[in-house]
């Protein structure tokens, strides 16, 4: 067919991804509804993979910011799954292949009707896809159980630590605080995933300031993630030199207090509630973008009416709200702070 397909895991969701020509879409559907429904595969084949998904961590651990986002997570929580990376914790990969059994356990949960959507973007009618649909999945056997996630327990002060790369590498800044779950209708969720521009964007004061004036920071990288239940907020700041950590340090808490103390400008906000409308609007030139842009949406909250929600709670914010997001949520005791340090 000369399709492309391609498959991803993050938080909360896996992504299985194909594009291909309009006409070959039952054809897709058919195979697709078919590994969904019957996947068989034998033990040798799974210890195969699971030594494929070993090699691929012990790859992501020579990587300096895969094992600071390692850290942070587990130093920032206690007790949710969030505490590790989605690839998981290196002594559970390394038993997977002793794991067969299990292996085909998960994918009797977790690969049943109510825990999947069919994202289907181009150039389609609906009233020919559902028919479709219908046919190579409307016998799919329900029996989904959600997993019982053990809630996070408030955070009650700082967390600080100090981590050694054994190799050459700039310092390396990671800040978390503990956010919300993903809510389009929740101002406070809304205002928050502002500030993720507000604060440490390339628009920002911070970024003009480390970046291009004093040029103590080579990176600023901000992360707001969209998750089911509550995740961290995240910056990572690559240092120029060891020397300047203290005075980066500084400048985000000086902006964070910025932002707690008074409302910002109110043109500033708009103009960025604009920007992040069209450029929402502007990644979707493809219907690859289109999948790309949704997927989380709707994984998270299940409905596609998410997005109209998300960008009409955005058009409510105010200086007011940016503030007081600011002041709950950059609260010094949901901070996770991670220093990582060549050798």
């Amino acid at each position: 067919m000369g399709a492309d397909s391609n498959a991803f895991t993050s938080n909360d969701l896996t992504v299985y991804q194909s594009v291909f020509a309009k006409e070959d879409l039952e054809r897709v559907m058919e195979l697709e509804s078919d590994r969904f429904q019957n996947l068989a595969y034998k033990e040798e084949d799974f210890k195969t993979e699971s030594g494929a998904v070993l090699g691929e961590l012990l790859q992501a651990k020579t990587s300096p910011r895969f094992l600071l986002q390692e850290s942070l997570q587990d130093t920032a929580f206690e007790a949710h799954t969030y505490k590790h990376t989605t690839i998981g914790f290196e002594a559970d990969v390394r038993a997977m292949p002793t794991m067969y059994e299990y292996s085909k356990s998960f994918y009797q949960r977790y690969y049943r009707p109510e825990n999947v959507v069919l994202l289907i973007c181009g150039d389609v009618v609906p009233d020919e896809v559902f028919p479709l649909a219908e046919k190579y999945y409307g016998k799919w056997e329900k029996g989904y159980v959600s997993p019982k996630i053990t809630p996070e327990p408030e955070q009650q002060a700082p967390k600080n630590k100090t981590m050694t790369f054994k190799g050459k590498t700039l310092p390396t800044l990671a800040l978390g605080y503990k956010g919300l779950g993903f809510d389009p209708t929740s101002k406070e969720y809304v205002a928050l995933n502002l500030l993720e521009d507000i604060m440490f964007g390339e628009t920002s004061d911070l970024y003009t300031r480390l970046i291009l004036e004093e040029q103590k920071a080579e990176s600023i990288r901000p992360y707001f993630g969209m998750n089911r239940d509550p995740g961290l907020n995240n910056v990572t700041i690559g240092i120029k030199k060891m020397e300047y950590a203290e005075d980066i340090k500084k400048a985000v808490a000086d902006t964070i207090k910025k932002y707690q103390a008074e409302p910002m400008d109110k043109n500033k906000l708009e103009q960025l509630k604009s920007n992040l409308k069209y450029s929402f609007l502007m990644r979707l030139s493809s219907t690859n973008d289109v999948a790309d842009a949704l997927h989380r949406f709707i994984a998270v909250s299940g409905d596609i009416d998410a997005v109209d929600q998300f960008y009409e709670t955005l058009d409510t914010i105010t200086p007011g709200d940016i503030r007081q997001a600011a002041v709950k949520y950059f609260a010094g005791n949901r901070k996770t702070e991670i220093l990582l340090i060549g050798e």
